[in-house]
């Protein structure tokens, strides 16, 4: 009996949640659709018209609730913003997608500008891709797919001490004994580790060797350990470009592959200094095939030409539209609290 008072109890509260919520919810987008019609309503009086796109108003309201949303706008944004929607709007109405009537409210506007994207993508599709465009566009993005013979190294290297100096942008300024300095103490490290092979030296015999150096080193130089050094063969793709991947220095790269495998370097001098370098391992050469790249290159490129055909219809309706500017209300925006500030546009 306790159990299906409590089920019945249970049962009626939800009841009046999921009511109360529904409410909630209903009144939500009662108001959103209140906020909307206010924003976009295109019947304001004369007075508080701020521009005409082909005769069609855009009243000073939905200048006023963009700034609400567009915090740190300039009237000039907003407006232009409003103008583009709008030759949207008219562009799709044209297009056979509604009528005058039928789109006042935000909604409608935004299922005409969808529908007038759709008609883009239509006209574009990954068929009308051609296999050489996407065959060059392999070509240009190397560093996604390829990777050249790398060597994995460790190093020491006795440097010009970077308290002193910045080496990347001053090394033609540092003393030049400086960096004598530095080569007589890797050529000395050199001859101490004779005919030995990298890998009679671990991580842990390394890092000592280096930090017996740093202890009796100038002052104007420092010595530091670094291992697994991937060293590329070359530099991979363009600088600046996606998938770039910078080598080293040519005379460290020269210096490493220089050096047969598993053996150590004699001292190689680059503007960092003077490195030993220990050469470990080398990896191949490895390059994936376009046919594991062409599907997702063939979709970015409709992508691109999709973008490329819906930013053409705001300068192919503009060149024909009728845009006419009242400067009187939107001045007077412009000087209200929270009107989107900035100046009328010119």
């Amino acid at each position: 009996m306790n159990l299906t008072i409590k089920t019945a109890c249970i049962g009626l509260l939800s009841a009046l949640c999921l009511s109360g919520c529904a409410d909630l919810n209903e009144e939500k987008r009662e108001a959103q659709r209140e906020h909307f019609k206010a924003m976009l309503d295109a019947s304001a009086p004369p007075k508080r018209v701020v521009a005409t796109v082909n005769g069609r108003p855009i009243s000073a309201s939905a200048l006023e609730e963009l700034a609400r949303l567009r915090v740190g706008a300039t009237t000039r944004e907003l407006l232009d913003e409003l103008i583009d929607a709008e030759l949207r709007y008219q562009e799709g109405l044209e297009a056979g997608y509604g009528d005058d009537a039928a789109m006042r409210e935000l909604h409608a506007r935004l299922m005409v500008q969808q529908m007038l994207k759709e008609r883009a993508l239509d006209e574009v599709g990954e068929e009308d891709i051609d296999p050489e465009r996407v065959e060059m566009f392999y070509k240009k993005r190397e560093g996604w797919y390829y990777a050249p013979v790398t060597r994995v190294v460790d190093h020491i290297l006795i440097m010009p001490s970077s308290g002193k100096w910045n080496l990347r942008k001053e090394a033609d300024t540092i003393p030049r004994e400086v960096y004598a300095k530095a080569n007589a103490i890797a050529q000395k490290l050199r001859k101490r580790l004779g005919d030995a092979k990298a890998s009679e030296y671990d991580r842990d015999t390394i890092q000592k060797l280096a930090e017996e150096l740093a202890e009796s080193a100038p002052e104007e130089l420092e010595v530091k350990a670094e291992f697994v050094l991937k060293t590329p063969r070359r530099s991979v793709g363009l600088p600046g470009t996606r998938g770039y991947k910078p080598g080293m220095v040519e005379p460290f790269t020269e210096g490493v592959f220089g050096t047969p495998l598993g053996e150590i370097s004699s001292p190689v001098r680059t503007i960092f200094g003077s490195h030993v370098v220990f050469v470990r391992f080398e990896r191949p050469e490895r390059r994936r095939p376009l046919s594991e790249f062409e599907d997702s290159f063939r979709g970015i490129l409709v992508g691109r030409d999709r973008r490329r055909l819906g930013e053409q219809i705001i300068p192919a309706a503009s060149r024909d539209a009728e845009i006419k500017v009242n400067y009187d209300p939107l001045s007077q925006l412009n000087r209200a609290p929270g009107g989107g500030g900035g100046d009328a546009p010119q």
